[in-house]
């Protein structure tokens, strides 16, 4: 059987699946999809099934994968369709990132797999709070704005030992497709926000899930928020110079937060106090910021190589910016974009002064020196061998070039 999802170019193939079609009436919301009698295209995603198994064909994503069960093959078959979608709409920013529905905007949790944003979401939905995302949050690049794909939540089974009783109930009543593994939630449309609607991002928040301790909602820098928006930015289309600026430009203009929870039911509480006006966000004091090493920086996208050797530097050899290279400055960090690729560079506030000092030819011996000068107190030996794996590292991924004296130019 062939199918048309909308947004997706090409036909999609259920071969003796057909019965999963009712399993994408609850998964999917708001999608417009019919049966086709045939297509001239082959299919861009092919599930078949045999042997009580399933074979998931994605030619464009790499080899087929096999997946035991149908609610496996459902959560596959999802993360296939959303990469083809965003493949197929390249107005599209991507972020691995749940979001939810306030009055005022949605609320992004811009998260890495695993972080508990899905479980924190339903149980926002459980206290009424729209699911604008529960994993994938396409984002306008003209707008800003962020789309709904109208995709269930799933949840990871068993429930976190700290789920409430109400919580537990209201997943009993809500409970749709399920294995062993997941579980998607049949959520009511006013608690579901359907595919294709649009909201403004209004806020930012990173999640710190904890063993014990009350929930706190904490201000945080921008540039940590941008540092994870873009690792969880999926959309390859796109150049590292538009997304490094979509990005930049949209978490500008909101707060940024980290949500410290251990329980559920505190963190949900939480954040409806905040965003729905109750109460304001804690207030952190701040101590002054220690000497930072630059051994914490790193490539967020696509690095050409991650672990830079320093045995082909010399103290005495120059370097300097390569002059291609686009910064963008947040904060007192630095953010270097490749506009020939999609590699992005974070720079935090120690090595954002070492890349102002490689605006002319500068040494390693000169830089550590300068460095050094700027933070007595630190080992001399520990800031050299930060400045020199730190150059080492922008030089092998093209960030930086070594200069070459006239004398030696004129040789060749």
């Amino acid at each position: 059987m062939l199918m048309a999802f909308e947004g997706i170019a090409r036909p999609i193939e259920l071969d003796g699946c057909e019965e999963l079609r009712g399993r994408f009436g609850t998964v999917f919301r708001g999608w417009r999809m019919r049966k086709l009698a045939s297509s001239a295209d082959d299919p861009v995603i092919a599930l078949r099934k045999k042997n009580n198994s399933y074979r998931l064909e994605t030619p464009s994503l790499g080899p087929a994968i096999h997946q035991p069960t149908d609610i496996s093959a459902v959560c596959a078959f999802i993360a296939d369709l959303v990469e083809i979608y965003v493949a197929d709409e390249p107005s599209l920013l991507c972020l691995h990132s749940g979001a939810a529905a306030f009055p005022d905007g949605l609320v992004m949790f811009p998260n890495q797999f695993r972080a508990g944003k899905s479980t924190l979401l339903a149980r926002l939905a459980a206290s009424s709070v729209p699911v604008f995302a529960d994993d994938v949050l396409p984002i306008c690049r003209s707008s800003r704005q962020g789309v709904a794909l109208g995709i269930a939540p799933r949840l990871r089974l068993p429930l976190p030992k700290n789920a409430g009783v109400d919580f537990r109930r209201f997943v009993r009543a809500h409970s749709g497709p399920s294995d062993n593994r997941y579980l998607y939630l049949d959520l009511p449309p006013e608690v579901l926000i359907r595919h294709g609607r649009r909201m403004p991002v209004a806020a930012c928040v990173l999640l710190d899930r904890r063993p014990r301790g009350k929930a706190q909602l904490v201000p945080t820098s921008k540039s940590l928020g941008l540092q994870r928006a873009i690792r969880q930015n999926f959309a390859r289309s796109v150049s590292a110079a538009d997304i490094a600026d979509c990005l930049h430009d949209l978490l500008r203009g909101m707060p940024c937060y980290t949500l410290r929870y251990s329980s559920l039911d505190d963190a949900a509480s939480l954040l409806l106090d905040v965003f729905q006006g109750r109460t304001a966000p804690n207030q952190e004091v701040k101590a002054a910021p220690a000497p930072q090493s630059m051994a914490s920086n790193a490539m967020l996208s696509d690095a050409r190589h991650p672990k830079a050797r320093c045995d082909g530097l010399r103290n005495t050899g120059r370097y300097r910016r390569n002059p291609a290279i686009i910064l963008r400055a947040v904060e007192n960090d630095a953010f270097l974009v490749d506009p020939r690729g999609q590699s992005i560079y974070h720079l935090n506030p120690v090595a954002a002064g070492l890349w102002r000092l490689l605006h002319k030819p500068t040494s390693v011996s000169d830089a550590a020196a300068a460095i050094s000068n700027a933070f007595p107190a630190v080992d001399a030996a520990t800031i050299k061998g930060d400045v020199q794996a730190l150059i080492a590292d922008l030089h092998a991924n093209k960030l930086i070039e070594r200069c070459h004296s006239r004398m030696r130019r004129a040789r060749h």
